[in-house]
């Protein structure tokens, strides 16, 4: 699972470099009763002692960089022109000037809180053993603020839905087994989503406890440093490649086992030598199957192992699937996207809306103010 959710994140990455992986560090802290997600271009934020985060207006090391002497200033005074560098408190935010400014230093909320997705939740089965889908958001050039979401649910299915944030941090928000089904709502603690920022809401979904097919075989777990062909009665898991299990097709019994290996599809299970590997590709490489697995980690030890292989059947789950709806209805600021995976293949972004609904508040953030804190 997190390699998909990896797969999210360096597309947001890339995109805001020219937008998850090698972008300047976003990142969340709990402060009071809000969670405060980062800045485009500033260090990591800690509770204790947070650092100075730049806005997205000026770039480090420009001429209206924060100097580091900062001078108290204590409430903030409407129609008072503040120098560079002066702190002052604006209900429960702590801001540092980083140029002079007349402007407001606390977010201030625009207009009312509303649910993004309009559509009419159209509904279609799709067989698989498992779904993915979700939205994702870039902020652009105006802030939000994450205050819930909805999640549509059918009655007996089991759900785990999980924030993605910029830099790769991921949290799960819920999990459970669905008792109704339709658009079931979560609030959040209200987070900040400041201008020139993405994240995403994604769920999962299966049935409940599915029965898997499990047979078992024993092959000798080697663990070299280059991929390569494996011996009969191996498995290689190399050092380079650790996102691939490569299995001969004769086990170390001597027994055939490719019919078996072959009929192993994504979303199966691998488990041996301490590690449960979920398969997202199985590709026949002639005397081997090559699986490609997550997560990408050797097990422990090595030698003649029984590995077992669990396969779970495929079978109609409902999702909400709103054709070329985001393609329609694209906000007037920032841009969302449709995320959507079938058995743990890699992610598809497109114009379409799957069954998660997010509730956003439009947020002014001046430019003229960083971030010290937030008190509650």
């Amino acid at each position: 699972m997190n390699k998909k959710f990896n797969h999210i994140n360096k597309e947001i990455n890339d995109e805001f470099l020219s937008l998850y992986e090698k972008l300047s560090s976003l990142t969340t802290t709990a402060v009071g009763s809000t969670k405060v997600v980062g800045t485009p271009s500033g260090p990591s934020v800690t509770p204790s002692r947070p650092p100075l985060p730049h806005s997205p207006s000026h770039t480090p090391g420009s001429s209206d960089e924060l100097s580091g002497y900062m001078v108290w200033r204590n409430e903030w005074i409407d129609g008072t022109e503040y120098k560079k560098d002066r702190v002052v408190r604006d209900s429960i935010w702590t801001m540092v000037s980083n140029k002079k400014t007349s402007d407001r230093p606390a977010p201030q909320n625009i207009g009312a809180e509303a649910l993004i997705y309009q559509g009419t939740s159209p509904t279609s089965p799709v067989t698989a053993k498992s779904i993915s889908s979700g939205i994702r958001v870039s902020a652009g050039t105006t802030g939000f603020s994450l205050n819930g979401y909805d999640a549509y649910v059918v009655s007996g299915n089991y759900y785990r839905i999980f924030l993605v944030l910029q830099n790769g941090q991921i949290e799960e928000l819920q999990n459970f087994t669905a008792n109704t089904t339709g658009w079931a709502s979560f609030t959040l603690i209200p987070r900040l989503i400041l201008p020139g920022l993405s994240f995403a809401i994604v769920q999962t979904v299966n049935e409940p406890d599915p029965t898997p097919t499990v047979w078992t075989g024993d092959w000798d777990y080697q663990t070299p440093n280059n991929a390569g062909t494996p011996a009969s009665g191996a498995i290689s898991h190399a050092n380079r490649q650790l996102d691939q299990l490569r299995i001969h097709k004769t086990d170390d019994n001597g027994g055939n086992r490719s019919a078996e290996l072959l009929a192993l599809n994504n979303g199966d299970i691998v488990d041996g030598m301490g590690m449960r590997w979920a398969i997202s590709d199985v590709t026949d490489s002639g005397t081997y199957v090559t699986l490609s697995v997550a997560p990408a980690s050797q097990g422990t030890g090595g030698g003649v192992n029984t590995f077992t292989f669990e396969t779970v059947s495929a079978t109609p789950i409902t999702v909400v699937v709103d054709t070329n709806w985001w393609g329609l209805n694209q906000p007037s600021t920032g841009v969302i996207k449709g995320l959507y995976s079938i058995d743990e293949a890699p992610w598809a972004e497109v114009d379409d809306a799957y069954g998660i609904n997010l509730t956003l508040q439009e947020v002014y953030v001046s430019a003229d103010w960083d971030l010290l804190s937030r008190i509650g």
